[in-house]
């Protein structure tokens, strides 16, 4: 109601937020991989309470000032030549399953851990990683992950269902990307591109707080300012990347509790 008081969180209150929505997270994603499609939807409100920011609201990870220090993951598919057959759609493969012909079928998959070469890649700064375009729908409009997450969770149903929704999201919904689809089978779901990358999505999120954000006491890796190239593994010049973004390879929760201003 208006006027009445708010309390701001304590540090021990933001730590423990970030654990209850990495459990939301792992079992979200833990039911979208034993079947429950409709659960994509529930790992892009998790994705979102973690990494998106507006005027009104603020992400987890930023609140706990983490989210611009963290490399993280990239699996997208490198991008191939006009003459070469992909198999995929951005941070998709397409599964095949074999069988008689009227049981055979293929789909859009998440590869998680499975990655071919072309899916292996420096870690990148949050607002490369978030902002870029991971696949172009079949106007050539470009998609980045951040547009992905947000379909689910704010039009699909995650936090909230419009009466209308956006031309892009119900193609890639039903149909994916003409130039790698699925051949056409039984399975309803069989060309849907969005929840599958929203699937992926949260595997690069829950790989780079596993591997960079630690619970141990341990002071973070420390890096050389004389050091040139960026420590986030980028492959960039410091003053590009380190200098503008200030990533580091691991971030102690005890360091962010330090960090944080106490409550106001």
């Amino acid at each position: 109601m208006a006027g009445m008081a708010r309390t701001s969180r304590d540090t021990a209150g933001l730590v423990k937020a970030l654990r209850d929505q990495r459990t939301l997270l792992r079992n979200a994603r833990r039911a979208f991989d034993e079947g429950s499609h409709p659960e994509a939807q529930n790992i892009a409100a998790r994705l979102r309470v973690l990494l998106h920011d507006t005027r009104l609201s603020h992400s987890l990870l930023g609140q706990l000032r983490v989210k611009e220090r963290l490399p993280y993951l990239d699996t997208n598919s490198a991008e191939m030549p006009a003459e070469v057959i992909q198999m995929g759609g951005g941070l998709c493969m397409i599964s095949a399953m074999l069988g008689p012909e009227d049981t055979a079928s293929s789909r859009y998959r998440a590869p998680l851990d499975v990655l071919a070469p072309d899916r292996i890649h420096p870690p990148q700064a949050f607002v490369d990683w978030w902002g870029d375009p991971v696949v172009d729908d079949d106007r050539g409009r470009p998609i980045s992950r951040r547009q992905f997450v947000l379909w689910l969770a704010n039009e699909e149903g995650g936090a909230h269902i419009d009466p209308t929704i956006d031309d892009t999201y119900a193609e890639l919904s039903t149909a994916g990307v003409s130039r790698f689809a699925p051949a056409e089978g039984d399975d309803p779901l069989f060309r849907d591109l969005v929840a599958p990358t929203v699937r992926q999505i949260a595997y690069e999120v829950e790989t780079t707080l596993d591997n960079h954000l630690i619970e141990e006491t341990e002071p973070s890796v420390q890096v050389s300012v004389r050091d040139p190239i960026c420590p986030c593994g980028s492959g960039e010049k410091r003053g590009r990347c380190f200098d503008l973004r200030q990533p580091r390879r691991r971030v102690s929760m005890s360091e962010l509790m330090a960090e944080l201003p106490p409550p106001s």
